[in-house]
């Protein structure tokens, strides 16, 4: 199993694939690798992963977030679950640094619920409909397309 890169993401990105799908996916391997994270190197292999740009940054941080499918669920002062993910990932580094290991289950949790938050998001009818005025989530001009499992079960959106 390996953790999603920038030049990954970005070569995805290029090929027009879906940018909640690529998100998504990010932070579902991010959740798998949990699971076998034992040692400091894989922590901080974790913490590189978690603060790669997703797609949606590569378009809108430059404008501070304005107009971003998910400006709600991690802009600038938001992102509470967000921000305690991260923090619990930067915990266990540290933990692991200090010579302890923390329960991984709280970290698993708040990834879930940030993936139901980010999949949520995905849902809203302006990303479902590719002719609406307002979906942001294809700059290119083109549906993007992407099939990825989830770890709530499969999606397998078209737009």
């Amino acid at each position: 199993m390996s953790l999603m890169t920038i030049l990954e993401m970005q070569m995805s990105y290029r090929k027009e694939e879906d940018p909640f799908d690529l998100t998504l996916e990010k932070w579902i391997r991010i959740r798998q690798f949990v699971g076998i994270a034992s040692t400091l190197s894989y922590f901080q292999e974790l913490l590189q992963a978690a603060n790669i740009a997703v797609p949606f940054c590569f378009e809108y941080q430059g404008k501070g977030c304005f107009g971003c499918p998910l400006e709600n669920v991690c802009g600038p002062g938001k992102g509470a679950r967000l921000l305690k993910v991260m923090k619990l990932i930067h915990t266990h580094y540290l933990a692991i640094l200090a010579g302890n290991m923390l329960p991984k289950e709280p970290l698993i949790s708040e990834i879930d619920g940030w993936l139901r938050e980010l999949e949520m998001v995905k849902a809203k009818p302006e990303y479902l409909n590719p002719k609406s005025e307002t979906n942001l989530h294809a700059p290119f001009g083109a549906p993007r397309r992407m099939k990825i499992n989830s770890i709530f079960g499969s999606n397998s959106n078209t737009k």
